[in-house]
């Protein structure tokens, strides 16, 4: 949900970050955030892996 998407870039913000994994619980439309990992880990082949590339593609393109 949209809310959960601007939980996540303001915790990354709060903390004076450019980027982390955000860890977040969602239930009933309330959304907790629970940790901020600035070095997260990720397997080769994963979705999490999947979607740093991307965004990695994103910014060196230009983009945000």
């Amino acid at each position: 949900p949209e809310e959960v998407r601007l939980a996540s870039i303001a915790a990354v913000s709060a903390l004076g970050l450019d980027f982390g994994a955000v860890d977040i619980g969602w239930r009933d439309g309330v959304c907790c955030v629970f940790e901020c990992n600035t070095a997260c880990g990720f397997e080769v082949g994963t979705i999490t892996a999947q979607k740093y590339g991307e965004a990695f593609k994103r910014i060196l393109r230009g983009g945000v």
